[in-house]
């Protein structure tokens, strides 16, 4: 059997929790490296600030004082790892990240190890068009979770037995990759 094929990723936030990752995705993430992510800042998103057609969504499963991590060009950097996965994982990150409701949009960017100081290209999910955002965060130092752990890893859980049940129903699915902006 041929092996499957690694993405590079830029991650931040609750996406650099190992754990979050595997109940996610089933499988944890490999090969991560610290690495900065420059030319972004780091924002917090209110229900208000988010698609309306996700914002039902997440309204009914997190309730009204839901907070949620983007990034979005500007003049900062953010820390992250710098990490491999699958296009299954990718496209399981893009339906938690909302991706069909344009929340979060993949983008290839630039990002600097911070071991090596080697500059590389790699994909990230960053906001979609036209939403706004609550405030600037400090991007190198960010709490990990802006929502209760707990909670997350239980909806992490539930997100993924609902992806899984739809992959069975549905074949060829085009790669979020190719959905570009």
């Amino acid at each position: 059997m041929a092996e499957e094929k690694l993405i590079n990723v830029f991650l931040t936030g609750l996406l650099t929790d190992n754990e979050l990752i595997e109940t996610l995705t089933g499988k944890p993430l490999k090969y991560n490296e610290d690495v900065v992510l420059e030319g972004f800042d780091l924002v917090i998103q209110r229900l208000n600030d988010i698609p309306e057609s996700a914002r039902d969504l997440l309204k009914k499963t997190w309730g009204d004082n839901f907070e949620s991590y983007n990034l979005l060009p500007g003049e900062r950097s953010i820390r992250g790892i710098k990490c491999q996965i699958t296009q299954d994982q990718w496209n399981r990150l893009d339906d938690w990240e909302l991706g069909e409701f344009g929340w979060f949009v993949p983008q290839e960017v630039e990002i600097k190890n911070l071991g090596s100081g080697q500059v590389e290209k790699v994909m990230t999910l960053v906001m979609g068009q036209g939403q706004t955002y609550d405030r600037k965060v400090d991007g190198i130092n960010p709490p990990q979770f802006l929502m209760p752990r707990e909670r997350t890893l239980q909806v992490a859980s539930e997100v993924k037995k609902s992806y899984d049940a739809r992959l069975g129903n549905i074949e060829g699915q085009r790669s979020i990759l190719e959905r570009g902006n």
